[in-house]
Formats: structure tokens, sequence, C-alpha cells
């Protein structure tokens, strides 16, 4: 007897000694996913009573907030509520969520990911741990149909989305930048909140402005979640196509928040462009341009065999067209970046926002 209040009593402590978190979760039309989200949320080990649920719909014109609503409102302990975001671009939802947000801690969620059920601790106890501006972990894909599981399979080559070390779920130490983010509130206090001008690399810049103030962007593989990946070659052309504008625009703005890595199919396609001009002219520049087609062709194929290897070799004969979709589409949206942003001296408008096609999974520019 003595022994269980004991242990109720130490509970207790650990409890109160804990930070109040809240989850701000940016979302538009995710009727889908956001039940199985939220559900994950609030089947945290952490305290319901430390814990508060910020939900900010981007106008969805589906169910997602009612959703929402109906889900939340049939919990207790939990507080919560459904803004509105008018805006509909990512960085405005995560901004208006943090500055109605109450907790020490500020976690990021995505409407069309499941948390696991210490998702919460874990960030709170590796950031306590490391002292780190930001915390987070790696994106583990989430696969429907045929394509879909191509394109998670994409996701974990290195040939396909870069090597960004949140790809790699071993890997434990500091990084350029997280997937989602779990912040002291302090943070946002010290450097300001996102850049709304970004619908996309939000989280890069600002991962790039903690490190710039001396702090560190921290990733660990007890944070665990999963992720709803794209499960067609529309989808993937799609999302990839703003992620290659959206660097241009980033780099642009924000000089030295994005790695090379990011500009790789950029100097693919202008090769391609180059060579292809060139070889109506120059046999040279026609060998220049087989060998690049050439090299390209060969690690796509070892990096096809490698992925069929690790997910089943059903997969090999699709996934050179997952990696060339991927790669052809980021380059072209770089390109048009780089036309649109670099030479014509251009804004980002109503069109180019939309791209964000209210997405807020990172693809290659992460």
């Amino acid at each position: 007897m003595f022994l269980d209040v004991w242990l109720m009593s130490v509970s207790d402590d650990k409890s109160k000694s804990r930070p109040t978190v809240s989850i701000v979760i940016p979302a538009r039309n995710e009727e889908q996913h956001i039940a199985a989200c939220l559900q994950a949320i609030l089947r945290q080990d952490y305290p319901a009573d430390k814990l508060e649920v910020i939900v900010v719909d981007g106008c969805s014109t589906d169910a997602t907030a009612q959703i929402a609503r109906h889900i939340l409102s049939s919990q207790t302990g939990i507080v919560w509520r459904v803004m509105e975001n008018p805006e509909r671009m990512t960085p405005v939802a995560l901004n208006r969520g943090i500055e109605a947000a109450t907790g020490d801690v500020i976690i990021r969620v995505d409407g069309h990911c499941d948390v696991a059920t210490d998702y919460v601790s874990k960030c709170v106890e590796v950031q306590r741990r490391t002292g780190a501006g930001c915390v987070g972990g790696h994106m583990r894909p989430l696969a429907h149909g045929y394509v879909g599981q191509a394109i998670a399979a994409s996701h974990s080559s290195r040939f396909g989305l870069g090597g960004g070390k949140f790809h790699d779920p071993s890997f434990e130490g500091e990084v350029d930048t997280v997937y989602m983010g779990c912040w002291p509130r302090s943070v946002f206090t010290e450097i300001g909140l996102f850049d709304e001008s970004l619908c996309r690399n939000q989280d890069i810049e600002f991962n790039a402005r903690i490190r710039r103030h001396g702090d560190r962007v921290y990733l660990s593989p007890s944070i665990k979640s999963t992720y709803h990946c794209r499960s067609s070659f529309v989808s993937l052309v799609k999302q990839n196509l703003a992620n290659g504008l959206w660097n241009v625009y980033t780099v642009l703005r924000s000089p030295g928040s994005l790695s090379l890595r990011h500009f790789v199919p950029l100097v693919f396609i202008l090769a391609l462009l180059l060579l292809g001009g060139l070889s109506y002219l120059l046999p040279a520049a026609r060998v220049g341009l087989l060998a690049v087609l050439g090299l390209y062709a060969a690690a796509a194929l070892t990096a096809s065999v490698a992925c069929a290897l690790r997910y089943g070799l059903r997969l090999l004969p699709i996934m050179p067209i997952v990696f060339a979709a991927l790669h052809l589409s980021y380059g072209a949206g770089s390109l048009w970046g780089v036309i649109k942003f670099l030479i014509l001296r251009m804004k980002p408008g109503p069109m180019t926002k939309a791209l964000q096609a209210g997405a807020t999974t990172p693809g290659y520019t992460a």
C-alpha cells in the first residue's frame, strides 16, 4: 500500500514538472486523414491536462473542420480549438496557431500524418535533454496502392530525395532541418514567427534562422510518426513542381537556408536542355547528351534495384519512372522559379501560391 502511494506521488510530481504543450495542426482538405491524426494525438501518454490542441483549417472545401470539431468535442481534459485560416497558406496557419497557443512548448503536427503514442513525451524529453531550439523525428512515409508504394520507396532513397538526414531512420544528431518540429515558446520570442511569404520551405527557412541565432536543430529517431505520401504520378509531379519553384524564391529571400542538394535537379534539367539544343550543331554535344542520359539511367536503375530489394521486387518496373517523374518535375519547377523570380523579378502571385495545394509535406526540399 505504501509503495502504491509512493509511486502515485512520484508520478504526480513528474506530471507537475512537465511543461504544457500546444499542438498546432495546419490542415486543408484533410477529411481522409484528420480523424486518424487527431485520434493519435488523443492517445498520447502525456498528461491530458498539460495538452492543448489547435487545428487551423485553411477554409477546407470538405469536412475537415467538422470532423475535427466532432472528435475533439467528444474528449475531456484536453483544451482544444478549431480556427479558420482565410489565407489558406501553411505559414499563416502555423503563426495563427502559435499566437493562440498557451503552452510552454509548441509542436507542429500535420493533418495527414499519424504520431506515435509517445510522440509528445519524446519531443519534450529530447528538447530538454539537448536544449535545442528545434527537435523532431524522421519522415516515415505510409504508402497507398502500387504507385504510392513506389513513391514511398523513392523517399527512402538517397538518389530519390537527395539524402536529407531525416530520411535516415538510424541517424541522431544535429541537422539543418527536421520533419514537422517541436520548439520551446522562447524561440518565437527571440527570432520571430514563420515567414508568411513562403508557401513552401517555411520550416527550412525558420530552422536556418534558429541556427544563425546560435541555436541547434536536433533529430532523434525516438520521435516517431508516419505521413501519407503521394499515391499518383499526377500528385507527385504537382508536389515537386511546387517544391522546385519555391526553392528558388526561398534562396533569394533567405540566402544560405538551402543546400546544394536542393538544386541538383535544376542542374540536370539545364544540362539536358543545353546539350539537347547544341546537339543539332555540335557532334560533341550529342555525345555529352547521351553520356548524361546514360549516367542518369544507370544511377536510376541501381537505385531502383536497391529499393526493390528492400521493399519488394514487384516495384522494380515502376521505380525508374517514379525517379524520373520526381527529378524532372522538380528540376522543371526550379527552372520556372529561376525565370519567374530571378530573371523576370516577379513576386509570388495567387497562381504560384495556389501550387501549394494545401500540402504541408516537404518532398525533395528537405
